[in-house]
């Protein structure tokens, strides 16, 4: 089954954008090109555009991270959309 702007639009009915944004209220968490907490509707803009730019790429997986949100999408098997706070990276280049 392909995903589809439905599969976007219910993750974005689920999340709990709420949560996130008192989280953010409660650790003043600025996003560095506003210098301010962002609001609801902010939070739900870059989700939103987070999950519609992986579904739309054409590679089989795909991973974008902005804001503390991270989008996944992983071809004819899913999208995910989580809000990471706390992230640790390690990268091996060949």
């Amino acid at each position: 089954m392909a995903l589809s702007e439905r599969d976007v639009h219910e993750i974005l009915n689920r999340f709990d954008f709420d949560s996130v944004h008192e989280y953010m209220k409660e650790t003043n968490w600025t996003w560095t090109f506003e210098s301010k907490i962002p609001e609801w509707q902010d939070l739900y803009n870059e989700a939103s555009s987070l999950l519609f730019d992986v579904l739309n790429n054409e590679d089989g997986t795909t991973v974008l991270q902005c804001g503390g949100f991270a989008a996944i999408k992983i071809k004819n098997v899913g999208l995910m959309l989580f809000f990471t706070p706390f992230e640790e990276d390690v990268w091996v280049l060949d």
